[in-house]
């Protein structure tokens, strides 16, 4: 990102969630609520979606009782999504664009590559992380609010079944 950010130029949220299917849908909507209505936040909702859907389907944090974070960074210029899974013995790897545009398996990584400005995975004691950048303001994003949180930590624990 060009220049620096001041850390009061920056917000910052993270939240944990179950590595349940419909969880999904729950980080859309808490995404949603986040950052204004436009078109880099709905660019982030499909990267959150398959990135979200990457771990719940090929990493351990789709196990019963497996977790899955979420870290959305939001900056003057950049939009970072960070989603932490629990790993896996695979490497995320971009296979080719689907054959059939409107498939909807096997794409999810080709889609993120395509999407975001930038990306990439590392690993950490608890399993991955997998981050996208989108840079906001060129993609037409509002500037950032004045007032409201500058970081926010949620950790919703997973109830006994």
């Amino acid at each position: 990102m060009p220049g620096s950010t001041s850390p009061r130029s920056l917000r910052w949220w993270a939240r944990d969630f179950p590595g349940d299917a419909d969880q999904v849908r729950a980080v859309r909507h808490w995404i949603e609520d986040l950052l204004p209505d436009c078109d880099p936040q709905a660019d982030l909702l499909i990267l959150a979606s398959e990135l979200c859907t990457n771990a719940i389907s090929h990493t351990r944090s789709g196990d019963d009782g497996g977790r899955f974070s979420v870290h959305v960074e939001w900056a003057p210029e950049l939009a970072r999504l960070v989603i932490g899974d629990q790993g896996s013995p695979s490497v995320p790897s971009i296979g080719a664009a689907p054959a059939d545009q409107g498939e909807e398996c096997g794409r999810g990584l080709w889609l993120v590559d395509q999407l975001a400005d930038d990306w990439g995975t590392a690993r950490h004691p608890a399993g991955r992380v997998v981050w996208a950048d989108l840079w906001w303001r060129v993609r037409g994003g509002p500037p950032l609010a004045a007032t409201g949180p500058q970081c926010q930590r949620e950790r919703l624990l997973a109830t006994p079944s």
